[in-house]
């Protein structure tokens, strides 16, 4: 794995790499360290041949702009950028994908909750019961879990999954209107409760 990850728990990795992405502003380029540190994660990825591509030069934190979450960005050699998001390194792109899929079911009821209470752009809109708690909740009471989900790619949206069933959509977006408690956040809090 290289760069000391291979000694590190999943749950570790993904809170080193929150704890990186949350020490930099946007725009700021990651220290050598953390550089180092982020490309042992991303050799982790069944994507590792695009993000690295002619191979990286640097790495910043940005906004992605479905989510509006922050992210890296890799900046290639050839001048050529692209967003990846670490969670899919460490964790089987089939159940990452599955969790996104239903977050991109509900954001709409996360953004009309940031636009009703205010929040700013240094905010962001955290579940107070983790999200995924919340997805896997609803799946048991459907006798489901997260990989027995049909998903594909969404037809307009890049990189974007959705839920197939949607039948199961719809009821999921009941479901999280009625038990999701959310909050604003510092950006730099948000992902405690993934």
């Amino acid at each position: 794995m290289g760069y000391g990850i291979e000694h590190m728990t999943k749950n570790r990795i993904r809170v080193k790499c929150k704890e990186i992405l949350d020490s930099y502003d946007e725009g700021e380029y990651v220290s050598d360290e953390d550089y180092c540190f982020l490309c042992a994660v991303y050799t982790q990825s069944q994507d590792s041949k695009e993000i690295f591509g002619c191979g990286l030069e640097k790495i910043s934190v940005t906004r992605e702009h479905t989510y509006y979450n922050r992210c890296f960005q890799v900046h290639r050699k050839d001048g050529s950028v692209g967003i990846y998001g670490f969670m899919s390194c460490i964790y089987p792109r089939g159940v990452e994908m599955a969790y996104n899929s239903f977050r991109f079911a509900v954001i709409r009821q996360m953004f009309l909750f940031g636009v009703v209470n205010g929040v700013t752009e240094d905010e962001e809109v955290n579940h107070i019961i983790p999200f995924r708690k919340l997805v896997n909740d609803f799946l048991a009471q459907k006798r489901l879990t997260i990989s027995n989900v049909a998903i594909r790619k969404h037809p307009a949206k890049t990189g974007v999954w959705e839920i197939v069933d949607t039948g199961l959509m719809h009821e999921w977006r009941e479901y999280h209107r009625a038990n999701a408690k959310l909050e604003p956040v510092s950006a730099s809090e948000h992902g405690n409760n993934m």
